[in-house]
């Protein structure tokens, strides 16, 4: 008998031999990597790619079901958060423009104080309003208690039908004036449209 070679011929169970050759599975083997082409199949149990009929349809529904509504957490978190962030801006919005608002108001205030202490410290029959910056600027700012209750108690001992002396005695009916009374009121109104008389 002569010896065969076993790794060429394969025997079937009819009990017929197949002659294999080596040569093809070499040639695969000598096939480069990059010709060969991988299939890399992925397995999505949990995405879209469960569809109906299959073992874990209910498993995914579940699972899309959770994180829809983590996902509709953080939006809604998100619109309170942006809503509370707009709300503050515009509040500390408001509250700066109101103190800008308070502080003009303020200084308004303390001018027309200035400007009332001015005039009666100089006793002129000027209104307060008319009192130029140069003047004001004149005014002692840091008069003590003391001058402010000299020129207090200066005040309370003139006479206040003095201090209608810029008014002139006769006045015409024609012009719709009124003449001031002579006793002492306890306000005075000044009238400019009377000093052009």
């Amino acid at each position: 008998m002569v010896e065969q070679d076993f790794e060429d011929h394969v025997l079937l169970s009819t009990g017929k031999i197949l002659n294999v050759s080596n040569k093809l599975q070499q040639t695969d083997s000598t096939m480069n990597d990059s010709d060969q082409v991988v299939v890399e199949r992925v397995r999505n149990v949990w995405g879209s790619s469960s569809g109906a009929g299959s073992d874990f349809l209910d498993n995914y529904r579940k699972q899309r079901a959770v994180e829809m509504l983590r996902l509709e957490e953080m939006d809604k978190k998100w619109r309170e958060d942006m809503e509370n962030k707009l709300f503050h801006s515009q509040r500390i919005h408001r509250i700066k423009k109101e103190s800008e608002k308070a502080l003009k108001r303020k200084i308004k205030r303390d001018r027309k104080k200035k400007k009332a202490s001015f005039s009666k410290k100089c006793n002129t029959p000027e209104d307060a309003y008319t009192i130029n910056s140069d003047q004001l600027d004149a005014v002692d700012e840091d008069s003590t208690i003391a001058n402010v209750e000299k020129v207090k108690s200066d005040n309370d001992n003139q006479d206040l039908s003095a201090s209608f002396s810029h008014f002139p005695d006769d006045y015409s009916n024609i012009d719709g004036t009124v003449k001031p009374p002579n006793k002492a009121s306890s306000f005075i109104i000044l009238d400019h449209s009377l000093n052009d008389i």
